[in-house]
């Protein structure tokens, strides 16, 4: 793959997580918080808004990293959605983890 080929699907697949990223925060999002669905889970469940984003962002890792042990293998991995929203997805949980760190920590 070239690098023009590669920076071009980098580009497009972050244009489409993007997008993905904002129909989503609508219905995740509450009073202008973007943040608000970890941080009612975290109350909830009696742990840190981080713990909450790190086990969603676990889900998809662990589907990722099982996608690419099977494939390695020469077996066909069955798949409950594309391994690129996957992989779309924790991308996506990165950002929401840098956001809360940001938001809820000092960032140290």
């Amino acid at each position: 793959m070239t690098n023009k080929d590669y920076e071009s699907q980098k580009l497009a697949r972050f244009e489409n997580r993007t997008e993905m990223a904002l129909g989503k925060s609508k219905e995740y999002a509450k009073d202008g918080d973007r943040l608000a669905n970890f941080k009612e889970a975290a109350q909830v469940l009696g742990v840190h808004p981080l713990t909450v984003a790190s086990v969603y962002f676990y889900k998809h890792i662990a589907a990722v990293l099982t996608y690419c042990r099977k494939t390695s293998l020469g077996q066909t991995p069955e798949l409950s959605e594309p391994i690129e929203g996957r992989i779309q997805d924790a991308q996506e949980y990165l950002d929401i983890i840098a956001a809360l760190i940001k938001d809820t920590t000092s960032g140290t």
